[in-house]
């Protein structure tokens, strides 16, 4: 009887820990791909001037479109979510829970096209040209951040949740700080390099009076996109700060009143 309650407790917390590792890797799925993006961007933006003997792969043309759609919905859908307070999508349901199914394997996808060429492109952004100024970069670090937090919750932990447990699970601080710990470490050991690329990439391109394509803009637009996603992260967390001090100066003002009436009556 104590071996099996040991072996259920055994199993228990080994399918909690691959909950929480797939969890936390199918999440950093969203900005591993935007760091490839990045690299195939500059790959592009470089074999246009370098004097190459291969011409450029077309997978990776096309794999370059496919992971700036998926991450241009992804971000998108985060920014109104953010900008609403609420969820537009609805992972729960069966056909959003096939969508999130679609979308996550389409993600995997395209980082497995493009992942062999992108790991040989090492190049330092700043290198294309002036970096962001730091409040620039704060913001397009929440706002990664927070598009990544989104993509968990509508799209990976539904997904990981009805195949390891069958049905939704709360989600709970353990998965929280382990995303946050290993999003920090990505943007530390890659991101904060490379994230500038798509930014970099059009506005050089114009500076030498070379036209953008449809696909360098949109990078861009990607780029201020996530810029957004992350003011408005900041622009929300200050009303919460004002409503907080709001209600807690009436609350002390009530109190005060109540004193002030009983102390009259008496």
């Amino acid at each position: 009887m104590a071996f099996q309650n040991w072996l259920k407790n055994h199993n228990s917390l080994s399918k909690k820990l691959f909950h929480l590792l797939t969890v936390t890797l199918l999440t950093l799925s969203l900005p591993l791909a935007f760091l490839l993006f990045c690299r195939l961007v500059r790959f592009h933006y470089l074999h246009a001037f370098l004097p190459l003997s291969t011409p450029l792969p077309s997978i990776l043309s096309a794999d370059r479109i496919f992971l700036l759609v998926l991450i241009s919905l992804i971000s998108t859908a985060a920014f109104f979510d953010n900008l609403l307070g609420k969820s537009i999508l609805l992972p729960t349901k069966s056909s959003g829970l096939s969508a999130a199914w679609f979308v996550l394997c389409a993600l995997q996808i395209g980082m497995a096209l493009g992942i062999d060429q992108g790991t040989e492109i090492s190049i330092d952004a700043s290198s294309l040209g002036l970096r962001r100024s730091l409040w620039c970069r704060l913001m397009f670090f929440l706002g990664l951040h927070t598009a990544m937090i989104q993509w968990s919750k509508v799209a990976v932990k539904p997904v990981v949740d009805d195949t390891v447990f069958g049905a939704p699970m709360e989600e709970n601080w353990s998965e929280r700080i382990a995303m946050a710990v290993s999003f920090g470490g990505l943007w530390w050991w890659r991101l904060r390099d490379e994230a500038e690329s798509p930014a970099m990439v059009a506005e050089n391109m114009m500076e030498l009076l070379i036209d953008p394509t449809m696909a360098d803009f949109c990078g861009l637009a990607l780029y201020y996109l996530i810029v957004a996603i992350g003011f408005v992260k900041i622009l929300r967390s200050f009303v919460w700060f004002l409503k907080f001090l709001l209600r807690e100066r009436k609350e002390e003002s009530s109190s005060q009143f109540s004193q002030f009436k009983g102390i009259e009556v008496v």
